[in-house]
């Protein structure tokens, strides 16, 4: 029976000392998206007329190019009130209330936190129903303005 009760106490006290969503969510998280965009443009000659001075063109080819970038979004979570979502260069700062594995922003519901650890933070955008994947960050982003 002691063992029993012993065993019973150890796990109870394992579950008790393991961290919470919400001290698990605070710092800087970052995602990464590859995008490719599609530039299609068009190749010319132009002749230039000796006599009348005019220019004549005429497309050879149209050719594409694609072009690949990576953007980069942050959520840094400061304290228990609020986060900063960082955008192309640009952070927005909102208020946040976390309830039930859910973020809520401004009072409506933003994010819904599908698992968190101490280095990946997979959230679910409640607008889009899209998963995202971010991961810890050590990266500075003092040079990125907050507009707000």
């Amino acid at each position: 029976m002691k063992i029993i009760l012993t065993f019973f106490f150890a796990i109870l006290l394992a579950n008790s000392c393991k961290p919470s969503n919400s001290e698990l969510l605070y710092g800087t998280w970052k995602h990464s998206e590859v995008r490719e965009q599609k530039n299609d443009y068009e190749i010319m000659n132009i002749q230039e007329g000796t006599s009348s001075e005019i220019i004549y063109a005429e497309t050879d080819l149209k050719q594409s190019k694609t072009t690949t970038t990576v953007q980069d979004f942050y959520l840094v979570f400061d304290n228990e009130t609020n986060y900063i979502e960082y955008k192309v260069g640009m952070g927005m700062k909102f208020e946040f209330k976390l309830s039930n594995d859910t973020i809520y922003s401004n009072g409506e519901p933003e994010f819904e936190i599908i698992s968190v650890t101490n280095k990946v933070l997979n959230l679910k955008k409640l607008r889009t129903g899209k998963s995202v994947n971010y991961i810890k960050s050590n990266d500075d982003l003092s040079k990125f303005e907050i507009l707000n």
